[in-house]
């Protein structure tokens, strides 16, 4: 069954649906369930990753998953070692514990753990990772996805 139409790109940045989001792309998004919770005015995804302060138009669209239950994805390109790499302004930061590295040449592809999850990590291949090394892996929120976890659909 079509899924979505559109320039690919265009689906790679925005996916219709977790289909799609986990199809497109290589390594494939990152998933993981979350839910969300209010906590001084501002609105988290709440996840066994970590907790993520959503912006004001992620937490418009997230309010209007049916339960709260949602579904937050990152491509693995858009975790980064260390500190902010990028112009949001608002990010989390994850302790992960380094599981697999492949090295590919012009960058390496790492498989993190943290807690009971998984990440994979596209990074630049100067970034040096050792097997066993727990490093700060930070994610800007701009760059997270989230879906409905009932429907699975994009809920901004």
């Amino acid at each position: 069954m079509l899924q979505q139409v559109g320039p690919p790109q265009e689906v790679y940045d925005r996916p219709g649906n977790i289909f799609v989001a986990d199809f497109i792309g290589s390594p494939a998004m990152n998933m993981f369930p979350a839910r969300l919770q209010t906590r001084n005015g501002d609105v988290f995804a709440d996840s066994e990753v970590g907790s993520f302060r959503l912006n004001s138009q992620q937490a418009d669209g997230a309010m209007k998953a049916s339960d709260g239950e949602i579904v937050v994805g990152v491509r693995p390109e858009h975790l980064y070692v260390g500190g902010d790499e990028g112009s949001g302004t608002v990010s989390t930061t994850l302790g992960a514990m380094a599981d697999l590295v492949e090295h590919l040449g012009n960058e390496s592809h790492v498989t993190f753990s943290l807690s009971d999850a998984t990440l994979v990590a596209r990074l630049d291949a100067r970034v040096k990772i050792r097997l066993g090394e727990t490093v700060p892996l930070t994610v800007l929120v701009e760059n997270l996805h989230l879906f409905d976890r009932a429907s699975g659909q994009r809920l901004l």
